[in-house]
């Protein structure tokens, strides 16, 4: 939701509070992709081995601090400094919610689960669009960043609380037998993973 959101608050806020030109609204759009590419590169070297719970919770309050600190942005340096870290924390949630995910659901139900959640997002995403620009012509550009960040706030507090996320992804937890899917089952309250038995 906050991509779509995040491009109508950005280009709002350029031209409509900051009063700058085609050239320098491209350059700040820009920023979000240049903090996405650094940020990937970065993540991967380190995303399954941390817990995901916390990490996902991290990116979100960083992404929610962004949109905040846009909502005060004064001029073009702000804003581009402001939505670089807008991608960066973008891409930070992406990868760790995807390794979660592939990490957490069984190998039977991933691509149905896969495909479900690409049709939410693709719902949200168009949701979150149609809210946005009401909100930007309700309360204006300013407003409708300090929202984004709230909901950010809102979004990552239970992630970072939560005691059902604090699983690591790291791979070789499952050659020890203790995958953090089957960790999530016992701290939700369903039996353990039978162990698996040896090939004969």
């Amino acid at each position: 939701m906050s991509a779509g959101a995040a491009v109508l608050v950005v280009v709002a806020l350029s031209v409509q509070a900051l009063r700058l030109g085609p050239a320098h609204v491209g350059l700040v759009l820009s920023a979000a992709g240049v903090g996405e590419l650094l940020v990937t590169l970065v993540v991967v070297r380190f995303v399954e081995h941390l817990l995901w719970g916390p990490l996902l919770g991290v990116a979100l309050g960083g992404l929610a601090a962004s949109f905040l600190w846009l909502s005060v942005a004064r001029a073009f340096v702000d804003a581009f400094c402001a939505v670089l870290c807008v991608g960066a924390c973008s891409a930070f949630a992406f990868v760790t919610a995807g390794s979660a995910r592939q990490v957490l659901t069984p190998a039977a139900y991933l691509g149905r689960l896969t495909a479900a959640t690409g049709l939410v997002n693709a719902a949200v995403r168009a949701a979150g669009v149609l809210g946005c620009g009401a909100v930007l012509a309700w309360l204006g550009p300013r407003p409708a960043a300090a929202a984004l960040g709230v909901a950010g706030l809102a979004c990552a507090v239970p992630l970072l609380l939560a005691r059902s996320a604090r699983a690591s992804l790291a791979p070789e937890a499952g050659a020890r037998g203790v995958t953090a899917y089957s960790r999530w089952r016992v701290m939700a309250g369903h039996p353990r993973d039978p162990a698996p038995r040896p090939a004969r």
